[in-house]
């Protein structure tokens, strides 16, 4: 499963049913499914655009974006489980979220 892949069900699920991947149903997770691959495909063709390669984010931007993900965990052991677990790691998260955070950068300077 590709990295971008990975981190859109561990945000989908979160969004669509406030859990982790592996907390939703059966039906739930195709769904979740559904919408990253649909979300993935768009987000590949607006990274591969002339105005996405000109975006350049803060640090501090990407830094308040993993601590965000980080406050929803008790402790650190269940965060590290929960990307384990999705096939994600610190560092693999950090270039999922920053790739996320350039798509949304993108979107907003051509709407």
């Amino acid at each position: 499963m590709p990295e971008p892949h990975s981190y859109l069900l561990l945000k989908l699920s979160q969004a669509l049913f406030q859990r982790t991947p592996s907390g939703l149903a059966p039906e739930e997770r195709q769904r979740v499914e559904v919408v990253a691959r649909r979300q993935l495909k768009i987000e590949q063709r607006i990274l591969a655009t002339p105005e996405a390669a000109r975006i350049i984010l803060p640090q501090a931007s990407l830094n308040q974006a993993i601590a965000e993900i980080r406050k929803r965990y008790a402790n650190e052991e269940e965060f590290l489980a929960d990307l384990d677990q999705a096939g994600l790691d610190p560092a693999r998260l950090a270039a999922a979220i920053e790739r996320d955070l350039k798509f949304e950068a993108v979107l907003e300077r051509v709407a």
